[in-house]
């Protein structure tokens, strides 16, 4: 394994154009709350706290950023952060800003989110910004709650949906976007074990941690993936130096394999047998090349399911 995936250094990137918008969006929305929040004078001490701008911020950053992330979608940054807000309160009541306080809050508020399904980050830091967010904030008590935590999330997820309106695929909530999308239908084929959405859907179940997608945009994906498998069935007819190829498989069976060249190997001179033509590849590990293997081009093409080639920092199918 590399160093980039024990650091958790995904290799898909994002577009220009959604970045810029998520640039834009994000600093746009956070200050349309802020002045939304304004309203309230007699509250600003409390929304210029450091201590409550930063859960704001890092919820922005979800919703504006990650607008499809199941950590994004409404109920969780609404419930989250309301509701660690009310843990937050009770345990500053109970306990003061005392160490046991700090530590109750962040773990009862990951159990309440966890419950009522709603986990949401910055929900942990607005907890602890009632319990250790200062003087104005904690003299607050349950108003805190209401504002600036309730409002600004409130204020946040409505921003959100206006200001992803002109760009389609970034509607929120995710949802909306999902059911707006229309995938083909994959033509019927017979097929030995046809994958299905129960089938996927479970295997997130038993991966037994928290992934952030929604199940909306688990079974787009596998959609999508499956429109993409109907295109350039047929194994290639030749090979090609310095090529890439795939097996085609799903999981961990899946590899990619690159032909460093192309050779003849005769056999002994008075068995009368032709030239047999082989394949010099290499195996790549996390795009990494490895040791070099050779095989004969009736075996390898069997292998290869299709031509591939590593554009926008992903394996696509290449062109035929």
């Amino acid at each position: 394994m590399s160093l980039r995936q024990y650091l958790g250094i995904h290799q898909n990137r994002v577009s220009a154009t959604e970045i810029a918008v998520a640039t834009v969006s994000g600093g746009l929305g956070i200050g349309l709350v802020v002045l939304s929040a304004m309203l309230f004078k007699a509250q600003w001490p409390l929304l210029i706290n450091s201590a409550v701008l930063i859960p704001i911020a890092a919820t922005a950053v979800l919703v504006f950023a990650v607008p499809h992330g199941a950590l994004s979608q409404p109920w969780p940054v609404i419930a989250g952060n309301t509701l660690s807000a009310v843990v937050g309160v009770l345990c500053y009541s109970v306990f003061s800003d005392s160490l046991v306080s700090m530590a109750l809050a962040l773990g009862v508020s990951v159990l309440i989110m966890n419950l009522c399904r709603c986990l949401h980050p910055p929900g942990g830091a607005t907890a602890l910004s009632a319990v250790a967010g200062g003087d104005v904030i904690t003299a607050s008590g349950f108003e805190f709650v209401l504002f600036p935590v309730l409002f600004c999330s409130v204020t946040i997820v409505v921003m959100a949906v206006l200001l992803n309106l002109p760009f389609r695929w970034r509607w929120y909530p995710a949802h909306w976007f999902h059911i707006n999308k229309k995938l083909e239908k994959v033509p019927a084929r017979e097929r030995g074990t046809e994958l299905t959405s129960e089938d996927f859907l479970l295997a997130v179940q038993q991966h037994n941690s928290f992934i952030d997608i929604t199940e909306d945009s688990w079974v787009e994906l596998l959609e999508q993936a499956k429109l993409n498998a109907e295109s350039n069935l047929q194994h290639p007819e030749h090979v090609r130096r310095n090529a890439f190829y795939s097996n085609g498989k799903l999981g961990k069976q899946w590899q990619i394999r690159q032909v460093v060249q192309l050779r003849s190997s005769r056999e002994s001179a008075d068995s009368g047998k032709h030239a047999i033509e082989q394949v010099v590849y290499r195996v790549l590990e996390n795009n990494q090349p490895g040791p070099e293997h050779t095989q004969s081009v009736p075996e390898f093409l069997q292998w290869a399911r299709f031509e591939v080639v590593f554009e926008d920092n992903c394996w696509k199918k290449a062109h035929q």
